[in-house]
C-alpha cells in the first residue's frame, strides 16, 4: 500500500488548550481504533520527540495532578496510522503502515504557510467566547487568519476541525450550545461561503484523583472525535482494505 504523509496545523492562542487536547485526542483515538475488531487500526508516535512528550506528559498528570505546560510540546507532533490485523497464524499480527500525520503550530495571522497543509484544527476558548468581551479581539485575529487562507485556497479543499476547548467549565445545555453556535457563526459562515469542509467539536477535559491514592487521571471524554474526523477527511478510511466507517464510529462515541 502506498504511504502518505500529511501536515495539520494547530491554530489558536497560547493557553487555549492545544497541548492537553493533543495528548487527550491521541490517547482516546488509540483506544477507539483498537475496538474495531479484526481489521482494527493502530495509532502510535512516529518519532522519539513525540513519544517523549506523550510519556512525560502522562507521567506528570498521573503523579502531580498538573497539566503539561505548552513548552513541553515539541515543535511538531508526528503520529502514524497503521492497519493491524491477524495473519495466517492465529496468534500473530501483521501491521501495514498507512500514513503519517504531523501536527504543527501556526502562528496567528500567518496564513500563507497553511497552503502546504492538508487540514487544520482551530482552537477557540468556549467560556471566554461567551463571557469575556475582551476575547473578541483574539477571536477576530483567528478570523483574519482563516479569511486570508481561504482567499488563497480558491478551488482547493482544506478540512477544518473547530475545537471548542474548556467546555468542562460550562453547563452544555441546549441553550448554551445554541449560544456557542451563534458566537462561532462568523467563522462557520466564512467556511461555508468558501465551501471548505468543517465541523465543530466540544472538548471537555479535566484531571481527576484516584480515591485513596496520590494518582490522578485525565478525563478525556470523546476527545477522539475531532482527530478521527480530520484523519478521515484527509485520508479516507472507508476504502479497501480498511472499510472503516468513521461517521458511524463517531456517532457511537
Amino acid at each position: 500500500m502506498q504511504e502518505f504523509s500529511y501536515r495539520i496545523h494547530l491554530i489558536g492562542h497560547p493557553g487555549v488548550g492545544k497541548t492537553v487536547f493533543s495528548l487527550a485526542a491521541y490517547t482516546r483515538a488509540r483506544e477507539v481504533l483498537r475496538t474495531l475488531g479484526r481489521n482494527s487500526l493502530g495509532l502510535s508516535c512516529a518519532d522519539p520527540q513525540t513519544k517523549e512528550f506523550v510519556d512525560a506528559s502522562t507521567y506528570l498528570m498521573r503523579h502531580s495532578g498538573c497539566y503539561p505546560a505548552s513548552t513541553m510540546r515539541p515543535d511538531s507532533l508526528c503520529f502514524q496510522l497503521y492497519n493491524l490485523h491477524s495473519n495466517a497464524s492465529f496468534w500473530a499480527e501483521k501491521t501495514i503502515h498507512l500514513c503519517n500525520f504531523t501536527f504543527q503550530d501556526l502562528p496567528i495571522a500567518q496564513g500563507d504557510p497553511m497552503l502546504s497543509a492538508a487540514g487544520s484544527c482551530i482552537f477557540v476558548d468556549a467560556p471566554a467566547l461567551l463571557n469575556k468581551p475582551t476575547y473578541q479581539n483574539r477571536f477576530f485575529t483567528i478570523l483574519h487568519t482563516i479569511q486570508l487562507f481561504t482567499d488563497l485556497l480558491q478551488e482547493s479543499k482544506h478540512s477544518f476541525a473547530i475545537v471548542l476547548t474548556k467546555c468542562d467549565l460550562l453547563e452544555l445545555t441546549s441553550e448554551c450550545r445554541r449560544a456557542l453556535r451563534n458566537a462561532l457563526s462568523p467563522l462557520t459562515s466564512m467556511l461555508e461561503r468558501s465551501n471548505q469542509p468543517h465541523r465543530t467539536f466540544y472538548s471537555s477535559l479535566a484531571l481527576g484523583a484516584v480515591p485513596n491514592t496520590e494518582s490522578h487521571f485525565l478525563l478525556i471524554g470523546d476527545s477522539a472525535s475531532a482527530l478521527l474526523w480530520l484523519f478521515d477527511q484527509i485520508h479516507p478510511l472507508n476504502r479497501p482494505p480498511l472499510k472503516v466507517n468513521i461517521p458511524a464510529l463517531l456517532g457511537a462515541l
